[in-house]
């Protein structure tokens, strides 16, 4: 939810050209075509990228597991929370003139105000982020990898300082870049660090100090991260890499799901010995999984190896993608 937001900012208001601007381009096209210019003018009208202040119920506390979680958890606000975010909204949104009328009915709890921020929400991020939800968790595995291993080699403390330079750990103070004098006190209720693809600058969280503390912090992907053809196919690189046989493999698997090693054997036209000795070390380095079944060995997809093989692409085999 916080992605979904964030990247509601960048989309209006360009910044970071060379980071999201290929995104940009693709995600206004298919909200163009896909018919929902009227939803994202709505959500722009109640998280617009200017203000400094949006409402936290866009971003729930808790642990949505899904998309469909999330927006059930919006849906499901207490009207009391919704009369305060949306009156403070209303004091601090920029521009000029009142609210839209539909504001006030979310802050009243309508159903169908609800039911309609939700279908928008849902619409927004079907068209514009999960087409690229491979890239995005790659993104989010590379920094978690980071801060992993910064916790097992220093502890907290070391996890704290990696974070370095948009975060800085001062004993017993943690110092954030924000774009205003701020302070958040713990007391004794720990933090939730989030790594955000689309948080650009400046990190952020929430505004109610009662609810449970959070740090959105931005993460710098590689400027290429989406600068190819989402409908292009891995071509040389990934042969490059992993040698053509392999890279072979995985297309096909990816291509058409779960492959028996005969299978793969017959597709890529190699003998069976050397197919499953491709699948072994693939197997090994984690990229795919083999299931027996009777005399039968099944290969498919591991989340790195959706990541690795999806530039974009929705593969029919390779299952959901990782887990954001």
């Amino acid at each position: 939810m916080w992605e979904l937001v964030l990247s509601l900012h960048q989309f209006l208001q360009p910044s970071a050209k060379i980071v999201f601007g290929p995104w940009r381009r693709a995600a206004a096209d298919a909200i163009s075509r896909g018919g929902a210019t009227g939803a994202v003018q709505m959500l722009a009208s109640l998280a617009p990228a200017r203000s400094r202040y949006f409402p936290d119920f866009l971003t729930p506390s808790g642990s949505p597991q899904t998309l469909q979680d999330g927006l059930e958890a919006v849906r499901a606000t207490p009207v009391s929370q919704l009369r305060a975010e949306l009156g403070r909204f209303d004091l601090v949104r920029p521009g000029p003139g009142p609210s839209p009328s539909w504001i006030g009915a979310l802050a009243s709890g309508d159903p169908e105000a609800m039911t309609r921020l939700g279908k928008a929400l849902g619409a927004y991020f079907d068209l514009a982020l999960a087409p690229y939800q491979a890239e995005i968790s790659a993104c989010f595995h590379t920094d978690r990898a980071l801060r992993t291993r910064a916790l097992a080699a220093g502890g907290v403390e070391a996890l704290l300082a990696s974070l370095w330079p948009s975060v800085r750990w001062q004993p017993p103070v943690l110092e954030v870049n924000y774009p205003y004098d701020h302070e958040l006190h713990l007391n004794g209720r720990g933090l939730l660090l989030v790594p955000s693809l689309f948080c650009h600058q400046f990190p952020i969280t929430l505004a109610d100090e009662d609810l449970p503390p959070v740090l959105v912090y931005p993460i710098s992907p590689d400027p290429r991260w989406l600068t190819t053809d989402p409908g292009a196919p891995p071509g040389r690189a990934l042969a490059a890499l992993l040698g053509e046989t392999k890279a072979a493999i995985l297309e096909e698997i990816a291509t058409r799901g779960e492959r028996t090693t005969t299978e793969l054997a017959r597709r890529v036209r190699a003998s069976a010995p050397t197919v499953s000795y491709h699948t072994r070390t693939l197997r090994e380095a984690g990229i795919i999984v083999t299931l027996r079944t009777a005399n039968l060995a099944v290969h498919s997809l591991t989340p790195l190896g959706i990541s690795l093989l999806s530039n974009g692409r929705a593969y029919p085999g390779a299952g959901p993608a990782p887990e954001s």
